[in-house]
């Protein structure tokens, strides 16, 4: 499954487009719940080292909220339809990929996506766990850890307890419909972005995807993704 790096870039940047606004006004499309939102990871956690409260508030422990959710293969085209759906008027090309790649009776990207996480220590059909290796994988690819080894299992589950920390604070979460929603649109977005780095490998384009990665996630989700360092204690600035 090889996808133009181009694409890629250019489709999660489609979809991430309305996450700032959700953020402010949750009657918008669930899928976008948590595209700002992840940029509060850093300012969220180093509030509390602080002693201080992130704008959300105080958020409930983490591990009292479930995020699991069950995926079906219903479930799964449809955020592949509804990824196609929001494409289409404005890059036609990336949908026809998505077609061709992901939709009925084609790869599913399920399949890929537990591949993705196979021994991380993150879970499958989990919001919280889908947001967490999204942001992971974007993280390897700028900073060109991609190894099988360079990210532990602790670092993976540091950063997990600071996104189940923020996902707890929002009442968008509280539903399991919006969880499976939101779930299943990061789990796509992950193989997309992995996806998008094995093209990048074989056509010899490495530098300029890191390049556009970095820049979508700095513009999408307030991330410097060059200036962090991932520790057994989540995301921190690089010092």
């Amino acid at each position: 499954m090889i996808l133009s790096s181009l694409i890629v870039t250019s489709l999660l940047t489609t979809i991430t487009a309305q996450a700032q606004d959700f953020i402010f006004n949750p009657t918008l499309d669930p899928t976008a719940a948590i595209g700002y939102a992840a940029g509060e990871i850093l300012k969220a956690d180093m509030a509390k080292k602080a002693g201080v409260n992130s704008r959300s508030g105080t958020a409930r422990s983490a591990a009292s909220v479930n995020f699991a959710y069950t995926s079906t293969p219903d479930m799964r085209q449809q955020t592949v339809a509804g990824l196609v759906k929001r494409l289409q008027p404005t890059n036609a090309a990336a949908a026809k990929e998505i077609i061709n790649i992901f939709g009925p009776g084609k790869t599913d990207y399920g399949q890929q996506y537990q591949a993705m996480i196979k021994s991380t220590g993150l879970r499958d059909n989990d919001a919280v766990d889908a947001l967490t290796n999204y942001l992971i994988t974007g993280y390897q690819i700028v900073n060109n850890l991609t190894g099988d080894y360079d990210i532990s299992k602790a670092q993976n589950l540091g950063a997990r307890a600071q996104v189940a920390t923020l996902l707890a604070s929002k009442a968008s979460m509280k539903t399991r419909a919006a969880r499976a929603q939101v779930g299943e649109e990061y789990k796509l977005q992950s193989v997309l972005l992995g996806a998008g780095w094995v093209g990048a490998v074989k056509a010899n384009t490495q530098a300029t995807y890191r390049q556009n990665v970095a820049v979508m996630f700095k513009n999408q989700y307030h991330m410097n993704m060059a200036q962090l360092k991932l520790t057994a204690q989540g995301f921190g600035a690089k010092k």
